[in-house]
């Protein structure tokens, strides 16, 4: 059963801000920040707390009001085509876009757009869609597959493909979800004990990826 998150933003008035991803954003953004996937705004407001000047802007305008009445800096624009100058920020935000864009082109564009207007950094987060072959052999799909508005599911190698078109320069890493108790439904009986035995010596859990994270460099 896919679920219907177009209006997710719009539900209630409940912060959308995920840790992870405000974590990251603090750790490597610079003073000034657009997030050009800003929905009602929740990023932009976290990042002002934080003491960051920061503008937003989104695709749906439902949204863009919202943030507007939040009293938000926040505009009605594509991320394909943001309504900057070139370099007038420090970093700009794609966090859980590209997924979203079913075409390679408009993705490139997207990326591309971002470069122009950043000076220091792009930061880009999408689901992790790996690992597939593991989890259906378990009956078991990633959350992020039940949106009925996510177009691509990225790998490794396709993220950073697409990435290596724009930058001449990026790190990507995995955010992992561990959990001990996917063990009875990953492993066979044999495997299990001798993760047990294994275990004696060193700890181990079983890991799954769920999310990427990418800085890439505007310069």
């Amino acid at each position: 059963m896919h679920r219907d998150t177009t209006e997710y933003y719009a539900k209630d008035a409940t912060s959308k801000v995920a840790i992870g991803h405000l974590s990251f954003a603090l750790e490597h953004a610079g003073p000034v920040v657009h997030d050009a996937a800003a929905a009602s705004g929740d990023y932009v407001a976290a990042l002002q707390q934080a003491g960051h000047t920061c503008t937003g802007s989104d695709i749906n305008g439902g949204y863009v009001a919202i943030a507007k009445g939040r009293g938000l800096p926040v505009e009605e624009w594509d991320a394909a085509a943001l309504g900057l100058p070139d370099d007038s920020v420090d970093t700009v935000l794609l966090f859980e876009v590209l997924e979203h864009v079913p075409d390679p082109d408009v993705r490139r564009r997207i990326l591309q757009e971002s470069k122009r207007v950043a000076r220091r950094n792009v930061l880009i987060t999408t689901p992790h869609s790996g690992e597939l072959d593991l989890l259906f052999q378990c009956g078991l799909t990633y959350e992020h597959m039940l949106d009925r508005d996510h177009s691509v599911f990225f790998t490794e190698p396709m993220l950073r493909a697409e990435l290596g078109q724009v930058f001449d320069t990026f790190t990507l890493t995995q955010e992992e979800e561990i959990d001990s108790r996917l063990v009875s439904r990953l492993f066979s009986p044999r495997t299990q004990k001798v993760l047990h035995l294994v275990s004696r010596v060193k700890p181990y859990q079983p890991k799954l990826f769920f999310r990427f994270y990418a800085v890439a460099s505007a310069q």
